[in-house]
């Protein structure tokens, strides 16, 4: 419980103790009266009374928050360089200061800048550094910016409900080279991400092929991904940051995983589940898996991002790699309310023939008794 306490400050203490929590932070030695009035536009003006008129000591839209009223202005000193700002929370539910914040330019223009940690300014979310934390996958492309790569899982789940993704993602599972105990278990593999912005801090290798790039790094247990583009090899270690998926100028990068990681060909498992029951489960579950994966391409929101069917064809003949898509908005929607959706099946449209049939003969007869 809290109590705003009409003081020359103007703060706001946690009973019973009375710790104060916040203060307007000004000082002042009158023996008036004081008044606090919250205006019809939501300005908390702290006033001195003195006979018939008053004087303004303080006023929350000379402070700003996070939001933005109606009636609201923001300045700039121009002595200093000082402008007023609109900070962000750090998420939905805690009100510290966040990491975006909101100011007119300090060169005296009439443009706003949108600033992350106080210093540089983006356009987009995915601009900004380590947006998703450590091994987290950036999208403009999808409902929600961002999720974690494959292979990893959220660190923080109640962090993640309160849209605050700086805690990153975790690996599923332990890399063979990192667990003793699984010393004679199956060497590590890479994933194939197409498409994407590659990460910060990249190391050059000297090598001469893509094998020998992908060698080094499966040799070094610290090595989490390289990329091999135009003769070069580029290999991190660590953490994973500013990761992009759907990038304009995107590459290929390739990120270590425990072998359990990836399905097994001979079972399937969720892949042949898809089939139409009349196959009987007969179809190569490596061709039908790179087809769920080119259909996802196919369908995403922006047309840029998907392949060309030159694309398509190599993709399907096993002669390009793909990853998994980011899953469009649009499909977004479903998956954050399934039960909204209402599948077409062959018996429902069966009976939903039967059911027209039915009241159109009905019509019939009724037109017929009618006329007769």
């Amino acid at each position: 419980m809290s109590l705003l306490e009409l003081t020359p400050s103007l703060q706001t203490n946690l009973s019973p103790s009375k710790v104060p929590v916040w203060s307007t932070n000004i000082t002042s030695t009158t023996t008036s009266s004081l008044e606090a009035i919250l205006l019809d536009e939501g300005n908390l003006v702290l006033r001195e009374l003195s006979g018939n008129s008053s004087t303004s000591l303080w006023e929350s839209f000379d402070h700003p928050a996070h939001t933005w009223i109606p009636g609201m202005k923001m300045r700039l000193d121009k002595r200093t360089k000082v402008s007023q700002r609109l900070i962000s929370w750090k998420n939905v539910e805690d009100p510290a200061p966040g990491l975006f914040s909101l100011e007119l330019d300090p060169n005296g223009s009439n443009s706003y800048f949108i600033l992350w940690n106080g210093s540089q300014s983006h356009r987009q979310q995915c601009e900004v550094y380590d947006y998703c934390g450590a091994f987290g996958r950036c999208s403009e492309q999808t409902q929600k910016s961002c999720d974690c790569l494959q292979g990893f899982q959220r660190k923080s789940e109640h962090d993640w409900s309160l849209q605050d993704y700086s805690g990153g993602c975790e690996r599923k599972t332990q890399l063979q080279c990192q667990n003793n105990s699984a010393a004679n278990g199956k060497s590590d593999k890479f994933l194939t991400n197409s498409n994407m912005a590659l990460p910060e801090n990249p190391q050059s290798v000297a090598v001469r092929s893509v094998d020998e790039c992908e060698t080094t790094c499966l040799n070094n247990c610290s090595c989490t991904a390289y990329a091999y583009e135009d003769s070069q090899c580029s290999i991190w270690s660590g953490n994973l940051l500013g990761v992009q998926q759907g990038a304009s100028d995107g590459k290929t990068l390739y990120i270590k995983l425990a072998a359990s990681e990836f399905s097994s060909p001979k079972k399937g498992g969720d892949v042949l589940s898809l089939l139409d029951p009349r196959l009987e489960g007969n179809a190569d579950v490596e061709e039908l898996s790179r087809i769920c994966k080119v259909a996802g391409w196919c369908i995403q929101d922006d047309d840029t991002h998907r392949p060309t069917m030159g694309q398509v064809v190599q993709i399907l003949e096993g002669i390009l790699d793909v990853s998994r898509s980011p899953i469009p908005r649009t499909l977004q929607v479903f998956v954050d309310n399934p039960e909204q959706i209402i599948f077409f099946t062959e018996s429902s449209s069966s009976q939903s023939s039967q059911s027209r049939t039915n009241t159109s003969t009905q019509a019939k007869s009724n037109t017929s008794s009618t006329n007769s």
